[in-house]
């Protein structure tokens, strides 16, 4: 009777810590996910990323991320390069726990992005997509000195079931061309990772970066190219019409000796 008493007394106190440890978890919650996106995502692009508030709620399967930001890359304005309103979060709370997180949805607004180019061909788009590309990441100084926070980043698996990301709305900043401005149509992505192994937190922030840039590099390049047809065409038509006036000139003048 009595080591059955123990036992009881073993199990209710298991059960007690183990109630502790997931409210503290679930009240930390909110920073230990600003800082994996923070630290993650500034490994993963090589530039700083920051986030304003974040506030989940694993009970309800409701989660929402406010004012991300991400800074250009070097060589470039010290401007943010990247910057989005609000991302809304739907958890497909029987995967809390397992393996890999599901997100079933995500919903992304307010995007606004600042897409500059220079000597001739250089653009922070391309730069940031070599970054993303290369396979590499760029350890920051915060993550040096946060090993918890990276070894939670590192053990955290992620899928989600489909992406919505609204209009995006873009600066064009240019030594050649000026300041202009155009829009990205919204669009879906689904099925980024899968529900077996998922992707780590720096792949799902490179796959979900790379789509976006990749849409505002196709559009760059036209707009780029038009501007440059355009100013040919303008200096051609320019020096042509000097021309045919020099011819008209010259015409005029003949006919006074004559």
């Amino acid at each position: 009777m009595k080591a059955f008493k123990i036992l009881v007394g073993l199990l209710i106190t298991v059960i007690v810590i183990a109630v502790i440890v997931v409210t503290i978890f679930i009240s930390q919650i909110n920073a230990i996910v600003k800082e994996v996106i923070e630290t993650v995502g500034s490994d993963a692009l090589h530039t700083p990323v920051t986030v304003d508030k974040v506030d989940i709620k694993l009970k309800e399967g409701e989660g929402t991320i406010s004012g991300i930001s991400v800074a250009n890359p070097s060589g470039f304005s010290t401007a943010d390069m990247l910057q989005i309103g609000n991302v809304g979060l739907h958890i497909d709370t029987s995967s809390v726990g397992d393996e890999v997180l599901v997100l079933k949805k995500v919903f992304v607004n307010g995007v606004t992005f600042l897409a500059e180019h220079k000597n001739l061909t250089d653009t922070n788009v391309q730069k940031m997509i070599d970054h993303i590309s290369s396979g590499k990441s760029k350890p920051s100084v915060e993550s040096k000195q946060s090993s918890s926070t990276s070894d939670s980043g590192d053990k955290v698996r992620l899928m989600i079931e489909s992406l919505q990301v609204g209009s995006t709305e873009v600066t064009l900043l240019s030594d050649q061309y000026g300041t202009k401005n155009f829009t990205i149509p919204s669009y879906n992505q689904n099925n980024i990772g899968d529900k077996q192994r998922g992707l780590s937190p720096e792949e799902l922030s490179k796959a979900v970066v790379a789509n976006l840039l990749k849409r505002i590099k196709m559009v760059l390049s036209d707009r780029i190219k038009n501007e440059s047809k355009d100013r040919l065409k303008g200096k051609l038509k320019s020096e042509l019409d000097d021309k045919l006036k020099d011819k008209i000139d010259t015409g005029k003048l003949k006919s006074l000796f004559q």
